[in-house]
């Protein structure tokens, strides 16, 4: 494991979410996989996972013509299984 890297563990903060990992590329930008306290439009809890991203200095966006922007999706179940699908799929095509 590198730097700043981990498998699960809670979250920073006392909203009791779950990082399920940090995972530092060759490049030393990180993604972070954390549990979504979100809810659907009628007011339901709704299972889902947000995909952090930041830069090797820590940004998680960029300033473009005055605008802060950042792009974090937040996955649901469906989302999550179709980019853990395609993960495997790219990897055994690499063994």
């Amino acid at each position: 494991m590198k730097k700043g890297e981990h498998k699960g563990r809670p979250a920073p903060g006392d909203r009791g979410l779950y990082d399920f990992a940090v995972i530092r590329d060759q490049y030393g930008k990180t993604v972070t996989v954390r549990s979504s306290s979100s809810f659907d439009s009628s007011g339901r809890m709704r299972s889902a996972v947000w995909l952090f991203t930041q830069d090797d200095e820590g940004k998680s966006g960029t300033m473009h013509m005055g605008e802060y922007h950042t792009y974090s999706p937040l996955l649901g179940v469906r989302e999550a299984k179709m980019l853990r699908d395609a993960l495997d799929r790219f990897i055994q095509s690499r063994e």
